[in-house]
């Protein structure tokens, strides 16, 4: 697959199992636990920017962009 070629690539060793110990219960169930964990690890570590405090966001809200619109508009009316 593509994870495989592209670990390959970096010249990252193979894992080395065998077709048995790949379809061994407990493989599987290693395999789909990590997959999980990496899923809920990089939702929580894309989620992280929305804990900070608006003050720290280096972009602007949706309340400040319709702020910013609604003063474009304003200066240009005038």
């Amino acid at each position: 697959g593509v994870i495989e070629t592209a670990a390959a690539a970096m010249g990252l060793p193979a894992s080395g199992l065998t077709d048995v110990q790949r379809n061994d219960i407990r493989m599987r169930i290693l395999k789909n636990s990590s997959m999980v964990f990496g899923i809920v690890v990089g939702c929580l570590m894309g989620m992280a920017p929305l804990a900070y405090p608006e003050e720290y966001r280096l972009w602007p809200s949706r309340e400040q962009k319709q702020h910013m619109h609604e003063d474009v508009a304003e200066a240009e009316a005038h």
